[in-house]
């Protein structure tokens, strides 16, 4: 289900290659966004991410959630790339009841994040958030991560906006988290890798308008699709929290096909029984 380093691929055997199947999770691949000051220390990691490039096109196959990844995985290993649809969920099993529950709220409710990572930038978004703390309310999922770095989110959180953040620090169950979910007006995703694609999933079917790094793989997707979105690059407090519920049916992910015959996981697992 994950690779961990660049490395990895090539110390599984060459004649096993063509048995593995990838299931990639966005977090796994972003490696190439690792930047050093040391040339020589970039260039041995360019030659790691070639061979390792090689290596995962012997694989059987790469399992992907949607447009999102299916364009990661094209742009990282090519056209020679086996991508087959392997999604975590799809918007069917997300109650379609708590639709709307975001259009009356007198405080705009806004979700930072999904996790107690750093990735998840969660006090470069506070800052930008800091001018209108008293017209928001905020949402910050910390149930898995760094501790330390989870206390210091808290301890910014508590100080900066007291009363107005709220903290989930235990798993809630799925049904539970789409209900949260459908009463954000805003999630904020400004990580330039792919990540949280379930969470982004159930937002766009909530009309959760999105705000992301626009330089990121998702956004680059999400232009694609013409998915709308704010850039947290240039994200400006006081002009882009005007909620807009949009139409869902002309901005949900369209489920495409990513080969004309391997589009479900009763395929999937088939091809995993003859590898």
């Amino acid at each position: 289900h994950s690779l961990d380093s660049l490395d990895e691929p090539h110390q599984i055997p060459r004649k096993l290659r063509r048995k593995v199947f990838w299931r990639t999770w966005g977090h796994d691949a972003g490696y190439e966004f690792v930047v050093s000051k040391n040339i020589f220390s970039m260039i041995k990691k360019d030659f790691r991410f070639l061979r390792q490039r090689r290596e995962i096109n012997q694989f059987a196959g790469i399992g992907i959630a949607n447009c999102i990844d299916e364009l990661d995985m094209k742009r990282r290993y090519g056209k020679r790339a086996k991508l087959y649809k392997f999604s975590y969920l799809s918007q069917t099993s997300i109650n379609q009841s708590y639709v709307g529950n975001n259009v009356a709220n007198e405080k705009k409710n806004i979700l930072i994040g999904h996790s107690g990572y750093p990735g998840d930038m969660h006090i470069q978004t506070m800052k930008k958030l800091i001018p209108v703390k008293d017209k928001i309310e905020i949402f910050l999922p910390l149930t898995y991560g760094n501790k330390e770095y989870i206390k210091t989110v808290v301890s910014y959180a508590n100080e900066n906006f007291k009363n107005s953040a709220h903290f989930i620090f235990e798993s809630l169950d799925f049904d539970s988290y789409c209900k949260l979910l459908s009463t954000m007006n805003f999630a904020f995703f400004p990580y330039r890798n792919s990540y949280a694609l379930g969470n982004i999933n159930i937002a766009i079917a909530y009309s959760v308008n999105l705000v992301l790094n626009s330089n990121g793989i998702i956004a680059n997707a999400f232009s694609k699709e013409k998915i709308p979105f704010i850039d947290f690059n240039n994200f400006n407090p006081n002009t882009d929290l005007i909620f807009k519920e949009y139409d869902i049916s002309q901005t949900q992910m369209r489920k495409r096909s990513y080969s004309e015959k391997l589009n479900d996981l009763k395929i999937v697992f088939d091809l995993l029984k003859n590898v």
